[in-house]
């Protein structure tokens, strides 16, 4: 078998190889004391490797024995704490979404406000376009009647000229 040192280290005396962590290469015997989830937890701590998991899962089964559950109470806590930092963090982000989601909305708003100006400006700008197109028929329509005026007076003149009786000769 195998005895455990003073110094956490495991020694082999049977002959068979162990690995400086402490884990051994050979197989074990039950009355050695490192088999089973005991010798989980010596191996573990002769070997200097992380005893996180194997101290939780120790704890939770001598919870189920109903004996001191002071550690585990402790890692039960800390997970609470986690999840309670991370259900914060999801309804901040949950607010985060609603307030861009509101932002949004509003700029969608006040883009269709902008393109709804647009409009009304397209729509003037047509208006307008209109009324200068009919200004510019009207004086063409009014320079067309002022030229035919002043043909008429102008022909007129002429006529007058030509009918009216020669002037009578100056006494000499």
């Amino acid at each position: 078998g195998e005895v455990l040192t003073a110094g956490g280290e495991v020694k082999a005396s049977s002959g068979q190889a162990t690995t400086t962590e402490g884990e051994e290469s050979g197989p074990q015997s039950e009355e050695d004391g490192t088999s089973g989830n005991g010798g989980d937890m010596l191996r573990a701590q002769a070997g200097g490797r992380s005893r996180g998991n194997v101290e939780l899962v120790y704890e939770i089964m001598k919870e189920d024995e109903g004996e001191d559950r002071g550690p585990a109470d402790s890692h039960r806590q800390l997970l609470h704490d986690r999840l309670t930092v991370m259900e914060d963090y999801m309804r901040q982000m949950h607010l985060t979404v609603q307030e861009q989601q509101a932002q949004g909305s509003l700029a969608r708003q006040e883009s269709s406000e902008i393109r709804e100006a647009l409009g009304k400006i397209a729509d003037s700008m047509l208006t307008l376009t209109n009324l200068t197109e009919r200004i510019a028929d009207s004086s063409q329509t009014m320079c067309t009647k002022l030229d035919e005026a002043a043909q008429k007076v102008e022909t007129s003149l002429v006529q007058s000229l030509l009918t009216a009786p020669a002037p009578a000769p100056a006494p000499a």
